[in-house]
């Protein structure tokens, strides 16, 4: 059975009414509004105990319930993302990202399924430095490998993690500025 996350909240009564998808996209940070939407039209999104549409406006005192399976690598790269995969091998994918910050931003995930890095354990060692080695090939392969990259792991909220499936950004191709946040 896929593990799942399981979110319940009662509209406030100062709330005005507002789409379903925007109010759970404020209210559940770590799901994306895309991925709320396809919840949505699963039916796993529940108000007043019955399943309602990305646009049904949620009035003060109902109650929205949100069942979200764990994300895996196939729910990543099915979602309507359109992505540039220029590695993969039985451990791990990567593909460019979809909003660049630099020159050369590649995104370089495992194929196990990691929520966060404080959600890895001593049996992840191995991927982890897998995924660093992915990246320097890849900035060679970039022609930045001697210039200089950056890699990124974003763990958590505050670290402006938004993809709860571990991942890291090889940054490069431009001068990097420090600190980096």
């Amino acid at each position: 059975m896929q593990e799942e996350n399981y979110f319940e909240v009662v509209i406030p009564s100062q709330q005005g009414k507002q789409r379903l998808d925007k109010f759970l996209t404020q209210q559940i940070a770590s799901v994306s509004r895309a991925r709320l939407q396809k919840l949505i039209r699963e039916d796993l999104v529940k108000v007043n105990g019955q399943p309602a549409k990305a646009s049904h406006l949620v009035s003060p005192g109902e109650k929205v319930e949100v069942c979200v399976p764990k994300p895996t690598p196939v729910d990543i790269l099915s979602e309507d993302i359109p992505l540039n995969i220029i590695y993969e091998d039985d451990k791990s994918l990567a593909f460019n990202d979809i909003n660049p910050q630099a020159p050369v931003h590649t995104l370089i995930i495992p194929k196990k399924h990691i929520r966060t890095l404080l959600e890895s354990d001593d049996t992840d060692k191995e991927l982890l430095g897998h995924l660093t080695q992915v990246a320097r090939d890849i900035a060679n392969e970039k022609g930045i490998g001697t210039k200089g990259f950056r890699l990124v792991l974003n763990s958590g909220l505050e670290a402006g993690q938004s993809v709860w499936h571990i991942h890291l950004h090889l940054l490069g191709g431009r001068k990097m500025s420090w600190p980096p946040g």
